[in-house]
């Protein structure tokens, strides 16, 4: 039977489709979550409409949430109606209403507002907004007495939404700083969750954000230096095992080049201190940090940066974390410490090129530009990589592009 299941069954009518949402195996909720992609369109729009025409606590409202996530994401749902939405915020409502993390609660809100209510086509989101606030009396009957604090809460965001839609500071999806800070912290519970398909929709949007509104990441570095902190408390085999924290890790150091290369205030050193210390706090309190190369480039690059902007700031982060230095060093051999530390009379084995191999990254999964560019006085990134690393980038970079149109030509 199970072997089946993982086949996508045929199903003989639309109620054996609806029993998979009652269904608590593991069987029926992989079922549910390829549903979109293997059933007929108009079965799957029948399905969704008789799933949130009411609200059954025989139902797995996750299932519901996310199966409607995919509709959207896909573009398969066009069409709903306000009852349907309604009964979506309450299966949301009495999910979200068991759990007691903050930062967790915080981010399943801005989830829900983000790929259920915002991604909606028919109504749209300014019209869902509107519904919800106009009728907020009558909907707020259909909630569970236990459920109220969590449905208000709720409320109030989207009525922030409405009001807050005349005051945006930028021209992007994260269009306030309150968004930004939303944003990041959610990127961090989805990497904490290994939400691979949530991780990389926040990655682009804060992507996006620092290549347009730099400064506006500028004013977020005490949270990533805070979120750094974080990941790095885990267990060091979690964060080898994990992609996502070495992402996220690796993507942080990234956003300090990104935001702050071009910034021009008094505080932008003191900025990258913040964040970079958490980063030498774990190698200083490590015995073997082996494995962590792509993390540890782009903190190099930092420092760099940091030592090219002030010295003074620089040499007292390096007199306060000399053993970090000595460690990162040892793990990470490579021209950037003759480069950054020789000034300081530190003594390394390394003595060349010979040294790298074990420990080249070819920053095949960098996500912002400024990994090679700007050029930091006169120091060149590719020096502390592998020889040539950057040209085998660049042709494996092509050769992923032509591979990758040639699988959709296969599949066509």
């Amino acid at each position: 039977m199970s072997s089946k299941l993982k086949e996508q069954p045929t199903f003989n009518s639309t109620n054996e489709i609806i029993q998979l949402f009652k269904d608590n195996s593991q069987e029926a909720e992989e079922v549910c979550y390829k549903l979109y992609s293997n059933e007929d369109r108009n079965v799957i729009i029948e399905v969704w409409d008789v799933l949130t025409s009411n609200y059954s606590s025989e139902y797995h409202s996750t299932r519901i949430l996310g199966f409607t996530k995919q509709l959207h994401k896909f573009k398969i749902l066009e069409n709903g109606k306000y009852d349907n939405y309604r009964n979506l915020l309450i299966y949301y409502i009495t999910h979200v209403s068991t759990i007691d993390d903050p930062m967790e609660v915080n981010c399943l809100d801005l989830d829900f507002i983000k790929f259920i209510l915002s991604t909606s086509i028919k109504p749209s989101f300014q019209e869902l907004c509107e519904y919800f606030i106009k009728n907020d009396v009558s909907v707020q009957k259909l909630i569970p007495s236990q459920c109220l604090q969590a449905y208000q809460r709720v409320i109030k965001k989207l009525s922030d939404e409405i009001r807050g839609k005349e005051q945006y500071q930028y021209g992007t999806k994260l269009r306030d700083d309150r968004l930004i800070y939303n944003e990041i912290y959610t990127l961090y519970y989805h990497a904490l969750n290994e939400k691979n398909p949530e991780f990389d929709e926040s990655l682009k949007s804060i992507e996006e954000q620092v290549r347009k509104h730099p400064e506006s990441i500028s004013k977020q570095m005490y949270l990533l230096s805070y979120i750094a902190s974080q990941c790095l408390v885990i267990p060091a085999r979690r964060i080898r095992g994990l992609n996502l924290f070495k992402r996220l890790l690796s993507f942080i150091l990234e956003l300090v080049l990104g935001a702050e290369k071009n910034s021009t205030d008094n505080s932008v050193a003191k900025r990258i201190v913040c964040v970079v210390t958490p980063y030498l706090q774990f190698i200083s309190n490590s015995e073997k940090v082996i494995g962590y190369g792509d993390i540890f480039s782009r903190l190099v690059k930092v420092l760099v940066f940091l030592n090219t902007i002030s010295t003074s700031e620089f040499n007292n982060l390096f007199n306060n974390n000399y053993i970090a230095f000595k460690n990162l060093a040892e793990s990470y051999p490579g021209s950037w410490i003759p480069y950054l530390l020789g000034k300081n009379n530190f003594r390394s084995k390394f003595k060349g090129p010979s040294n790298y191999g074990p420990y080249k990254d070819s920053f095949d999964d960098s996500i912002l530009d400024s990994l090679y560019e700007p050029a930091l006085n006169g120091f060149d990134v590719k020096g502390f990589k592998l020889k040539d690393s950057y040209g085998i980038y660049e042709t494996m970079k092509t050769f992923r592009g032509e591979l990758e149109e040639e699988m959709k030509h296969s599949l066509e």
